[in-house]
């Protein structure tokens, strides 16, 4: 169905951006967590961050270097920025609203549900859908929590222009996406349509009439 299609190719593009962002946004969580290393301190050292040795919560999980409480201390600008830009992909991968990734999937649900004869196929790739989105949005909410949550907050890095602003300028495009989404569906759909339909191409094509040639003018050879 063109329809299907048509959600397809707009889920692609969002999920496209999507993945774009987390690729570059991962690299700076890393490198926050981690301070530099290539693995994080507890990863080394075979145990959880926030439990100690012998799986008891620790009581001091909650202080800092300091001995410090960490209730109630305001989150850097940089912390933040990653943290709601992690939010954003998980959004998106997903497909919950109201990001484009929901625009996606929502519109090859639709194409499937007024299908003229919706066959097994048509409800295993239903339920493959909805799955999909339930899996993703549990790891990306454990590696979220994990990263953000469980540890104690350590200092943060600079973040470079270079490196935020390409993330920025992804996300802010996947909303652009969802703001523009009728135009951009309605290309969606003529694209599906022409796969569908290929004479038309094909017609629009061979009935063109070929331009000659420009004739060059004497002293122009």
């Amino acid at each position: 169905q063109p329809a299907i299609w048509a959600g397809a190719l707009y889920y692609m593009l969002s999920s496209t951006l999507a993945v774009s962002a987390f690729f570059l946004l991962i690299d700076m969580v890393e490198r926050w967590r981690n301070a530099g290393a290539s693995i994080a301190p507890h990863e080394s050292a075979g145990n959880a961050p926030f439990l100690s040795e012998d799986l008891m919560a620790a009581d001091d999980v909650n202080l800092d270097d300091e001995q410090q409480a960490l209730y109630g201390r305001a989150i850097p600008a940089g912390i933040a920025f990653l943290g709601l830009a992690f939010v954003g992909c998980t959004l998106l991968l997903a497909g919950l609203p109201p990001l484009s990734g929901f625009v996606g999937k929502f519109a090859m649900l639709s194409g499937l549900l007024e299908a003229r004869n919706v066959g097994s196929t048509a409800w295993g790739f239903m339920a493959l859908l909805i799955l999909s989105g339930f899996l993703t949005l549990v790891a990306l909410s454990r590696a979220g929590i994990r990263h953000f949550w469980s540890q104690p907050m350590t200092a943060m890095p600079a973040l470079r222009a270079l490196e935020v602003l390409p993330v920025a300028a992804l996300l802010a495009a996947a909303i652009a996406l969802t703001v523009e989404a009728e135009p951009v569906m309605r290309h969606a759909t003529a694209t599906a349509e022409g796969l569908f339909n290929p004479a038309n191409y094909r017609k629009a094509v061979m009935d063109t009439e070929p331009v000659p040639n420009p004739v060059p003018q004497e002293g122009t050879r």
